[in-house]
């Protein structure tokens, strides 16, 4: 009996902790975020940027973040195969706590997506002015390399979910789920 709360207490101890982490990682999100779009709500300043260099130069950007959003997707539709299918192929029980690092992993993914919405909103805007100036484009490029910086937080909370996840599989820590047939 004392082992079953044992166990229900490490339980509510990880969640705790998985809470913690989100929290954490929400916070930390979303003040890079503000931070990157905080001159947005101030005027505008330097010089104008060339007509004739602004269109290839949105191209280019919008191109950079559909790259990094396409990523982002794919890794929250890895994340969500990982957790669906992991408890159905081999059994890991002291696994369980990198769960936290996929939930770091998960807001960095989404508040990179959120990233990606903002550099749209501000790209519409912008095209919607008479002129673009220095400032401006400061705030897009903040934007995207906020959402790049999201990534590789994602990464590498993601690449440590791995390592542990293979590193219990080499320790013989995991046994195989047998589905009983052949």
């Amino acid at each position: 009996m004392s082992g079953q709360r044992s166990s229900k207490r490490w339980g509510a101890v990880w969640f705790g902790i998985l809470l913690v982490i989100v929290a954490a990682s929400v916070i930390w999100c979303e003040l890079e975020l503000s931070c990157a779009t905080r001159t947005f709500d101030k005027s505008s300043y330097g010089k104008p940027v060339l007509d004739e260099k602004l269109p290839p130069f949105f191209e280019n950007l919008s191109e950079q973040k559909k790259q990094r959003a396409t990523w982002a997707y794919a890794a929250l539709a890895g994340l969500v195969a990982i957790a669906i299918t992991k408890e159905k192929i081999i059994q890991v029980t002291w696994f369980r706590p990198a769960y936290v690092l996929l939930a770091a992993a998960s807001v960095c993914l989404l508040e990179s997506l959120q990233a990606s919405e903002m550099f749209d909103r501000r790209l519409a805007y912008l095209l919607l002015q008479d002129s673009v100036l220095d400032s401006d484009v400061d705030g897009l490029s903040a934007v995207l390399w906020t959402q790049l910086n999201f990534l590789y937080v994602a990464v590498v909370a993601l690449g440590l979910f791995v390592m542990s996840f293979v590193a219990a599989i080499l320790l013989g820590k995991g046994t195989p789920i047998d589905k009983g047939g052949g």
